[in-house]
């Protein structure tokens, strides 16, 4: 997808973007009716796509992200203060080493490392993706749906995954004790989940 193949796009994306992109990619292709499958961020994107698209057979979502976590929220607000603060206290240390190794610190302790390793733009894309609430996409997405989760995620607890489940019309679950990337640590029994249900 565009920002997450190694080249940063021209311009901070959000959610319709990758959705045009995919909606390209299936033309282009010439694959009319298709089954979408998609991991966390690629989740939210699928099931905007599948809101807002008849081409969708069948729906996929292994993690998928999209529903507001407010504890994620607080954690977004706590950790913005601390940052804030962070600089103001450091800024007269910019540009230097000691500087760039607080920086660090203060997103490796709020497990947000890809943010800090993004450019610019890709942090203001994550920003606009991680913005996206696809709760009211659930109720337009009338493909069969399966969700797969891992009871033990704390990217996207299980929690979000019945609430997907309640809102898509024909959705079903599958829980593996697991994490967020069940798909690698399960991969035989994921795989299992998806060919039974296509």
């Amino acid at each position: 997808m565009p920002g997450f193949d190694g080249e940063d796009p021209q311009k901070a994306l959000g959610v319709d973007d990758y959705v045009e992109w995919l909606e390209k990619y299936i033309k282009e292709n010439k694959l009319g009716s298709v089954a979408l499958i998609g991991h966390s961020n690629g989740g939210r994107i699928a099931m905007r796509y599948a809101a807002t698209h008849k081409n969708v057979a069948k729906l996929v979502l292994i993690a998928a992200a999209g529903i507001p976590n407010t504890r994620i929220s607080l954690k977004k607000s706590v950790f913005k203060a601390l940052a804030k603060a962070g600089k103001t206290i450091l800024s007269p240390l910019q540009g230097t080493s000691f500087y760039s190794a607080a920086e660090k610190l203060l997103y490796k302790a709020a497990r947000e490392s890809d943010y800090y390793k993004a450019s610019p733009v890709m942090k203001e894309t994550m920003l606009n993706l991680i913005g996206y609430d696809a709760t009211g996409d659930l109720k337009k997405i009338s493909c069969p749906s399966l969700c797969i989760w891992g009871r033990q995620d704390t990217a996207t607890p299980l929690w979000m995954g019945e609430k997907i489940v309640a809102g898509i019309p024909h959705c079903d679950i599958k829980i593996i004790d697991g994490g967020h990337s069940i798909h690698i640590t399960h991969p035989e029994i994921v795989a299992g989940y998806i060919k039974d249900f296509l």
